[in-house]
């Protein structure tokens, strides 16, 4: 809980506003930190993958919807030309930073559905070697947005 002007007002949610994205070589502290605000805000978190061999993602059946997907299987463009227009080139710059060393990554932007724009929080990893070439992540969503 914080606290305003002496009353407390329930856990505002910390992570990243429409526009901001962070990537951050194998940072598994920020990582935790934007998957615990997620947790503590009580946000709707869907998984998601990617193989970076096919450049193919699997996303979930609330991030589909959200996108205006025909199929969970899908393309980095599939998505993108859900998100505003504003935030493509942060979105494309985080995840082309995450596909050329192991990463943990975070951004938000607003979803263009149905006439209306939602916030979408992306939060993920990447690895890539040995252990495969992926990024994996979830989708986080307002509670009342899911």
């Amino acid at each position: 809980m914080n606290r305003i002007d002496g009353a407390t007002i329930p856990y505002m949610f910390q992570i990243p506003r429409p526009g901001f994205g962070a990537v951050h070589p194998q940072a598994v502290a920020a990582h935790e930190q934007w998957l615990r605000d997620v947790t503590e805000a009580r946000h709707v978190t869907e998984g998601w993958h990617c193989d970076l061999d096919t450049g193919l993602f699997r996303v979930g059946e609330i991030a589909r919807i959200r996108h205006a997907l025909a199929d969970s299987l899908c393309g980095l463009l599939d998505l993108l030309k859900a998100y505003h227009p504003a935030d493509h080139k942060t979105v494309l710059t985080i995840l082309e930073q995450a596909t050329a060393a192991a990463s943990s990554f975070c951004y938000c932007t607003l979803l263009r559905s149905a006439g209306e724009a939602r916030p979408i929080w992306c939060i993920g990893t990447s690895t890539l070697g040995i252990r495969g070439n992926r990024m994996e992540g979830i989708f986080a969503f307002a509670r009342s947005e899911a």
